[in-house]
Parts: C-alpha cells; sequence; structure tokens
C-alpha cells in the first residue's frame, strides 16, 4: 500500500489530509492531521520522517477496518502536531 490510511474507517486515499471516499471524515483538527500523517508513506518532511511503510499501513488498516483503532504513540503524534504549527501555510 503506497496511500493514505483513513484514521476513522481505514479505507485507503490518494492524501493523507484529504477527505475519506468511504465515510467522509476529513482531518480538521491539528490532532487528526498528525493522526493522518502518521497513517501515511514515510516521507521526509524537511527535519522528521513522518508516516509508515507500506506493510504497516496494510496492517493499519485491516486492523482499523475490522473495528480495532490504531493506538497512536502519544509522542509521535506531540511531534507531528509541532511540526505542523511549524510549518508555514501555504
Amino acid at each position: 500500500m503506497n496511500r493514505s490510511v483513513c484514521i476513522r474507517c481505514g479505507y485507503s486515499k490518494a492524501q493523507a489530509l484529504a477527505k475519506c471516499g468511504r465515510c467522509a471524515f476529513e482531518p480538521a483538527t491539528q490532532t487528526d492531521q498528525a493522526k493522518s500523517l502518521v497513517l501515511s508513506p514515510a516521507f521526509d518532511d524537511g527535519g522528521m520522517t513522518i508516516g509508515r511503510s507500506a506493510g504497516e499501513l496494510s496492517d493499519i488498516a485491516a486492523q482499523i477496518e475490522a473495528g480495532t483503532p490504531y493506538a497512536f504513540a502519544g509522542l509521535e503524534l506531540d511531534l507531528v502536531a509541532r511540526h505542523l504549527r511549524r510549518k508555514p501555510r501555504g
């Protein structure tokens, strides 16, 4: 899987911050945006690597689709959220 995973339903989507095509969830809060970026293909965002490998995303998607929410690491979410706050809006 080389696509992002919806944090609510586990559906595959092209962009981490896009609206889900299955459940229509759209990450609006900073926490939901951080979670969505964590469940995206790994990328370097100029100072930190964010995301998961294709294999991890596939496993996480199956877990969420089966009804078990993904257990995000609090420290990782804090780091990604802090990174988002520092990024200039374009």
